[in-house]
C-alpha cells in the first residue's frame, strides 16, 4: 500500500492508537480516584466543614432540644442512638451515623444496616454534602422502599378526635395522622398515632405515671376504619379532619422519618410530651424550617397542633367533620315526639317487629326517621356489647329491609358545630372587682389548662370541664390586705348525658385551696376535696340540668376540729341560650359529720359573654352560709385567653 508524504503507516497508526487506550484505561481511572472524595475522612471532613450536626433539620430528625449549654434528645430509646452519647451529642452522633452509613451491606448481620435503620438521617446527609454521596457503598433501603411503594401515599390529613372526659388519657382530645393513597378513599388510609402504652392501670397510680413520665410512648400505624371505629363508634367522639397540603417530597421525607421511629419511644407525658407534641415532628420532618416543634406551648394541648399546623401553612382548607354514633343518634332524636323515640328503642331491643313503624307512624318521613334510628340505636348497641354479634346481625337486617320498602328518603345532614380550633386559646388571666360581703374587693386570676363552665364554650365538648392550676387573689383596698381567694390544683366536672340509651354517668372531682366561713363569721384559707357522682339530662334550649350526690374534705387550722368530712348534694342547670352568652345556676349543701359539725350551703350565678375568640366578660354572684354566718360575692371580670 502506497503513503502519501508525511503521513505515518497504518501498522504505526494503530498501534500508537492502542498505546493510548491502554495509557487511558491504566492512567485514568487512578486521577478519579485522586480527585474525587472516595473514603470516610473525605466525606466526615466535608461533613465538619458543613457544620450538620448543628444544622435545624438534624436536630428536628434526632429530637434535640436547647438544654442549658447543649442539647438533648426526647427520645428515650437507647436504640435510637448510634453513638453511646448520641442523646445528648449531636456531633457525636453524626459522625457515629457517618461510619455506620459506610459499612458494606451484609446480608448476614443480625441488625439491618444503618442507612436501613435511619433512612431519613441518610437521605438528608447524602443531599448535603452532594457527589461525595456516591461514595456511600448502600445508598437506599429497598424494605422502606418496597412499604413507600406498596402505600403509594398521595395525601395526609390531620385528625382531631374530639375530648372523651371519661378517659383520662383523651380528656384533652387526641390528634393524629391519616396518609391517604391513590386511588383510594379515607376510609382505607393508614393512621399514624403516637400514644402511651399504659396496660390497666389502677386511676390514681394511671395519672400518676402519666404526669411524671412512668409510661412509653410510640407511633403506630393501622387503617384508619379502625380509628373511626374506636373513636367515633365505642367512644362517641366526633372526628374533624383537616386536610394537608404536603407535597410528594415532603410525604416522602414525613414517612421516612416515621420509618425511623418504628417500635421506637419516649417517656410520655401528659402534660407535655404527649400526642400533640410527638406528631409535630413529622411535620417539621416533611417540611424543614417549619420548627413547629419549637414553637409549641410548655402545655401541649391537641388542639394546638392543628393551631400551630394553621400557622406553619400546613392545612388545606376547612376540615370535613365526621359525627360520631352518638352524635348522629341525638341528631336522628330531634324532631321526633316522645312515643316515636319510644317505638324506635323498642325495634332496636327486640321488643317489636321494625314494620310496627310502618302502621303505627303516620308520615313516610317519619317512618323513615325512626327506623334510620332503630339501625343506629342497634347498632350502638352492638359497639357497647350489649347485643351479640348474631343478635345485632338479624336484627339490623331486619330493620334495613322495612327501611328499604320506604325507599329513599333524604335525611338532614347532623349540623356541624364550631371546629375546635376556633375556640378560645387554652391559657386565661382575668382581672376584675366587686364586692365581698359589703367589702370593695379587686381580683386577679391566672389558669394555664385548659377549660370550664366559666368560659365561652364554642370549639369545646358541652358538659366538660378541667381546671388545672386555677388560681386567684382578693386584693382589698380599705384594708390594703391581700387574700388568696382560691386555687384548683385540678377541677374536673362531667356532663354525660344519661336516657334510655345512653347509660352514662355524671361526676366530679376537685382539689385545692379556697375560702370558707369560720366558727366566728370571719374566713379563712382551706384545703379541700370533693367528688360525687349523679345524672344530667338534657333539657333541649333550657340547657342541661343536672344532680350529684358527694363526699366532702375540708382541712383549716380555724375549725374548732381542723378538720370535717360528710356528704353533699349538688344541683344546676347550664345552658348556652345565644353563641356569644353562656348562663349558669347551682347549689350545693354539704353536711359535716365528722371532724368539725355543721352545715355548710352555697348558691353561685354566673354567666360568661364573649366579646371575642379569645376575651370576654364573666359576672359571678356566690352565696355562703355556714353555721349561723353567710357571706356574699359580687364579681365583674374581664377574660383574656393566650
Amino acid at each position: 500500500m502506497q503513503n502519501t508524504k508525511g503521513e505515518a503507516p497504518l501498522v504505526f497508526r494503530r498501534g500508537f492508537s492502542f498505546f493510548c487506550c491502554l495509557i487511558a484505561l491504566l492512567v485514568l481511572p487512578g486521577l478519579c480516584i485522586a480527585q474525587s472524595p472516595t473514603d470516610l475522612e473525605t466525606i466526615i471532613d466535608r461533613a465538619l466543614a458543613e457544620k450538620l450536626h448543628q444544622n435545624p433539620y438534624w436536630h428536628v430528625l434526632l429530637h434535640y432540644q436547647k438544654q442549658g449549654s447543649g442539647f438533648k434528645s426526647r427520645v428515650d430509646d437507647p436504640n435510637f442512638f448510634l453513638a453511646p452519647d448520641g442523646k445528648k451529642n449531636p456531633q457525636a452522633e453524626l459522625l457515629a451515623d457517618l461510619q455506620a452509613f459506610f459499612q458494606p451491606w451484609d446480608e448476614d448481620a443480625e441488625k439491618p444496616h444503618a442507612v436501613c435503620r435511619f433512612p431519613a438521617r441518610f437521605a438528608w446527609i447524602a443531599s448535603q454534602i452532594g457527589d461525595s454521596a456516591s461514595a456511600f457503598p448502600v445508598r437506599e433501603c429497598p424494605r422502606f422502599e418496597k412499604i413507600y411503594a406498596a402505600m403509594a401515599p398521595d395525601s395526609a390529613v390531620l385528625i382531631f378526635p374530639s375530648a372523651h372526659i371519661n378517659s383520662p388519657a383523651s380528656m384533652f382530645g387526641h390528634t393524629l395522622l391519616a396518609v391517604e393513597a391513590k386511588g383510594q378513599g379515607r376510609l382505607l388510609a393508614n393512621a399514624v398515632n403516637y400514644s402511651a402504652v399504659t396496660g390497666r392501670t389502677w386511676g390514681p397510680i394511671f395519672a400518676y405515671k402519666g404526669l411524671l413520665g412512668g409510661y412509653k410512648g410510640y407511633f403506630s400505624m393501622l387503617p384508619y376504619y379502625d380509628k373511626i371505629q374506636e373513636y367515633s363508634d365505642v367512644s362517641h367522639r366526633d372526628m374533624w379532619e383537616y386536610p394537608l397540603n404536603l407535597t410528594p417530597e415532603e410525604l416522602r421525607r414525613m414517612l421516612l422519618h416515621l420509618y425511623e421511629l418504628d417500635n421506637i419511644y419516649s417517656d410520655y407525658f401528659f402534660i407535655d410530651e404527649n400526642c400533640a407534641f410527638n406528631l409535630l415532628y413529622l411535620l417539621d420532618a416533611a417540611r424543614p424550617g417549619a420548627n413547629l416543634a419549637g414553637q409549641c406551648p410548655y402545655i401541649a394541648v391537641p388542639v394546638d397542633t392543628i393551631r400551630l399546623a394553621e400557622k406553619g401553612g400546613f392545612l388545606d382548607g376547612p376540615p370535613a367533620y365526621r359525627p360520631s354514633k352518638m352524635t348522629r343518634i341525638e341528631h336522628l332524636r330531634n324532631g321526633l315526639s316522645g312515643k316515636e323515640k319510644k317505638q324506635a328503642l323498642e325495634i332496636a331491643q327486640g321488643e317489636a317487629p321494625p314494620e310496627s313503624a310502618l302502621y303505627k307512624i303516620k308520615t313516610l318521613e317519619k317512618q323513615a326517621r325512626v327506623l334510620d334510628l332503630a339501625a343506629e340505636t342497634a347498632s350502638y348497641r352492638y359497639t357497647r356489647k350489649v347485643l351479640s354479634k348474631e343478635d345485632y346481625t338479624q336484627r339490623y337486617r331486619s330493620i334495613l329491609a322495612a327501611r328499604s320498602g320506604l325507599g329513599r328518603r333524604e335525611s338532614s345532614p347532623v349540623p356541624q358545630p364550631a371546629a375546635p380550633d376556633s375556640g378560645h386559646l387554652s391559657s386565661k388571666v382575668w382581672a376584675g372587682g366587686g364586692a365581698n360581703d359589703g367589702e370593695a374587693v379587686c381580683r386577679l386570676g391566672w389558669r394555664p389548662l385548659f377549660h370550664g363552665f366559666d368560659d365561652n364554650p364554642k370549639g369545646y365538648e358541652k358538659g366538660a370541664q378541667i381546671k388545672v392550676l386555677n388560681a386567684s387573689v382578693d386584693y382589698f383596698p380599705e384594708k390594703g390586705r391581700v387574700d388568696l381567694h382560691q386555687v384548683d390544683l385540678l377541677d374536673i366536672f362531667s356532663l354525660a348525658l344519661r336516657d334510655a340509651v345512653f347509660k352514662s354517668l355524671s361526676w366530679r372531682v376537685e382539689t385545692g385551696f379556697r375560702q370558707m366561713i369560720d366558727p366566728d363569721g370571719g374566713q379563712g384559707a382551706a384545703y379541700v376535696f370533693n367528688m360525687g357522682g349523679g345524672i344530667s339530662k338534657d333539657l333541649g334550649p333550657l340547657g342541661l340540668c343536672y344532680a350529684l350526690a358527694e363526699a366532702d374534705f375540708a382541712a383549716t387550722p380555724g375549725w374548732d376540729m381542723g378538720y370535717g368530712a360528710g356528704p353533699g348534694l349538688r344541683t344546676g342547670l347550664l345552658a348556652d341560650p345565644a353563641p356569644w352568652l353562656r348562663l349558669r345556676l347551682e347549689g350545693k349543701g354539704t353536711r359535716y359529720l365528722l371532724g368539725d359539725d355543721h352545715t355548710a350551703l352555697t348558691g353561685l350565678m354566673e354567666s360568661v359573654i364573649a366579646t371575642s375568640q379569645n376575651t370576654g366578660f364573666h359576672a359571678q354572684a356566690l352565696f355562703q352560709r355556714s353555721r349561723d354566718f353567710s357571706n356574699t360575692e359580687l364579681n365583674l371580670s374581664f377574660q383574656i385567653y393566650f
